[in-house]
């Protein structure tokens, strides 16, 4: 055979694999989603181990908003989503498969907010991982903070009901959390 036939042969054949490989590596899909075990289905000497997933640990805070702010910035924009209470914050353990419940009132005259009308409120929820890490609130200037990410998050205003939905293409829950500071 001929030895420059041979070398292009198996240059084709290793583009071949390392395209292939490059294709079924793009393809994979992880999914944390437990199956039942069907033993009619298990092969002989075939065990089941049942493994214990770990409490979910973390902080949920409600943020109540106005989506049309009272405040305005220093180029006179009124800011969007302005915060005025927080409707809770507290740490939550939600066991594998569990559900964490709590219903929470809030009143806008309590809290110090009559003017607050119906139509432009907002609460917003957001659920905050327990373990954190060190970031930089304004690089690199060195206003350390502990950071948590945000799990999970939700809104909703008065009438609405609704459910966190994911749609448009996007596979996780998206939460910024928008500060002004002058320093």
């Amino acid at each position: 055979m001929n030895p420059q036939k041979t070398i292009r042969w198996c240059a084709v054949c290793l583009l071949f694999v390392l395209w292939a490989g490059a294709a079924l590596a793009a393809d994979v899909d992880v999914i944390r989603q437990p199956r039942q075990f069907d033993p009619a289905v298990a092969t002989d000497g075939a065990t089941l181990n049942e493994v214990e997933r770990a409490d979910y640990l973390g902080t949920i805070r409600i943020y109540i908003v106005e989506p049309d702010s009272r405040w305005w910035d220093y180029a006179a924009v009124y800011y969007k989503f302005g915060f005025l209470d927080w409707g809770l914050v507290e740490a939550i353990t939600v066991p594998d498969n569990g559900v964490w419940r709590r219903d929470v009132l809030w009143d806008a005259t309590a809290a110090g907010w009559s003017s607050v009308g119906e139509s432009n409120i907002q609460a917003t929820v957001a659920i905050f991982k327990s373990s954190g890490y060190t970031a930089d609130a304004y690089p690199p200037n060195g206003y350390w903070f502990t950071a948590h990410d945000a799990d999970a998050s939700a809104a909703a205003a008065p009438g609405e009901i609704g459910r966190n939905t994911t749609d448009g293409g996007y596979t996780h829950t998206v939460f910024v959390e928008q500060g002004s500071a002058t320093w």
